[in-house]
């Protein structure tokens, strides 16, 4: 499946901006639990989604 280019913006689950960094929403989980990134999470209607 091919992402397309994210705008600065656009709010993407864990799992989509996973998918497109090439890696696993699992790992992705564990960056953000150590502060390894700041990934901002924002909370909206029940979801998680990464700024």
């Amino acid at each position: 499946m091919e992402v397309d280019e994210p705008d600065k913006q656009q709010l993407m689950s864990r799992k989509a901006a996973a998918e497109y960094l090439g890696t696993t929403a699992g790992v992705m989980a564990v960056w953000d639990c150590l502060k390894r990134y700041d990934f901002n999470p924002r909370k909206i209607a029940g979801n998680g989604l990464l700024s």
